[in-house]
């Protein structure tokens, strides 16, 4: 409209030149006339064409109003007093990360704060609808805040609301269960699926069934919680260590003892396994440089005379 506008005042100029001229202004006002027509077809021109980039979507309003002809990605030709904005239709990825994690209340009433990622895209077929709801200065940043940002916070606290870290812990220690086999590491991955699964309910809900924003992912990474909890969860997972000591220890000592009642199995039936084994030990400790006791000996029975010399 404003192209438009500007034509019709250049074209109303370049009259006023040619009406200089035949007052007697001469070949000046004549050129300044043809100057301003060109410019003002020129305008006129560029009134009539439009670009859309690639992934955008531009919406045709006439007089503030859309036409509810979206265009895609190209060259087209629209009526002068026609106006196209453009639409981001490709995929936003958002971080709330750091000092931007999502605070929620988790269900033991302590707080916690979800660093996740989040990919989303404007469905094309809405916007139009998208355009007059969320219409302002910066029509992308407004769906961003107002629509994505809020109801991902939404989705966040009720899912995570439902979280309590600490339920597993007091199951195992009430119930007197194998602390090993409980877990009090929370499932971000199954996190993720569900904000997911609730996001993209809660925009569709808002439209009547049909999601003007497609989520395309949801991935949290981190969970930090409060300080008391995580070091609940903290001595938790020490006593799960201890344990898993306990029991190699015990499996140790189990190992131990069957070795010590093999061998001695096998001295009681041939008394010459400790005479095999006590030469073992000789050799090494002469290999090792080490005294050997004067007139010791391997072999049992007092009289024998086999006896290993020092080194």
């Amino acid at each position: 409209m404003s192209q438009l506008f500007i034509a019709v005042v250049l074209l109303a100029l370049a009259a006023v030149a040619f009406r200089l001229r035949i007052s007697g202004i001469g070949a000046a006002g004549k050129l300044a006339g043809v100057a301003l027509v060109v410019l003002a077809l020129v305008v006129v021109a560029s009134s009539l064409v439009t670009r859309v980039g690639t992934k955008d979507v531009g919406v045709v309003t006439a007089f503030g109003k859309p036409t509810g002809r979206d265009l895609p990605n190209g060259l087209h030709l629209k009526k002068p007093w026609e106006k196209v904005t453009t639409l981001d239709a490709a995929i936003q990825p958002d971080e709330f990360t750091g000092d931007d994690c999502i605070e929620v209340r988790i269900a033991d009433s302590s707080t916690a704060c979800a660093s996740l990622t989040i990919r989303w895209h404007i469905a094309e077929t809405e916007a139009s609808t998208l355009f007059q709801n969320y219409r302002s200065n910066n029509v992308n940043e407004t769906i961003r805040h107002s629509l994505v940002v809020t109801q991902m916070k939404a989705a966040v606290n009720d899912v995570l609301g439902q979280f309590n870290p600490l339920a597993n812990v007091n199951t195992a220690a009430n119930a007197a269960q194998d602390n090993t086999q409980i877990s009090a590491t929370p499932n971000l991955d199954e996190f993720s699926k569900q904000i997911e699964d609730q996001m993209s309910e809660r925009l569709a809900a808002m439209n009547g069934g049909h999601a003007q924003i497609l989520i395309d992912s949801v991935t949290m990474s981190f969970l930090k919680l409060a300080d008391s909890t995580q070091a609940k969860i903290n001595a938790y997972q020490a006593e799960v260590g201890n344990t898993r000591i306990a029991e190699q220890q015990e499996k140790t000592a189990g190992a131990q003892a069957r070795a010590n009642r093999a061998l001695a199995d096998s001295v009681s039936k041939d008394p010459n396994v400790l005479v095999s084994k006590c030469l073992d030990t000789l050799e090494e400790m002469v290999k090792a440089g080490q005294s050997v006791p004067a007139g010791f000996s391997c072999w049992p029975g007092a009289g024998s005379n086999l006896v290993l010399p020092s080194k």
